[in-house]
């Protein structure tokens, strides 16, 4: 997913059925967007979701790699204290998602 407008990203979330989707661009890792994030930062502020770029309002991505073990997701789950965990194939955080 591109790093464009809240709007386009927020359907997309929508259409999928999913609460959070990575944020990629040229990609690269730059964040998780949520539905919660979404509905703090944009909705609740009354902000634009059309104008309001993706990049502004994005979480900082937890991830763990996908040979890790269920213990340590959760670990970094708890000690970030995040709903979203970002499994990666690789160290660099790349399009490998």
């Amino acid at each position: 997913m591109f790093a464009g407008s809240v709007g386009l990203v927020h359907a997309r979330l929508h259409v999928l059925g999913f609460g959070a989707l990575p944020v990629l661009e040229e990609g690269r890792l730059l964040g998780v967007l949520s539905e919660r994030d979404y509905t703090r930062k944009v909705a609740l502020e009354g902000r634009s979701s059309k104008s309001t770029r993706v990049r502004d309002i994005l979480a900082e991505a937890v991830t763990v790699g996908r040979a890790d073990p269920v213990e340590e997701a959760m670990r970094r789950m708890t000690e970030r204290r995040v709903r979203h965990l970002v499994v990666t194939r690789s160290e660099e955080h790349t399009s490998e998602l």
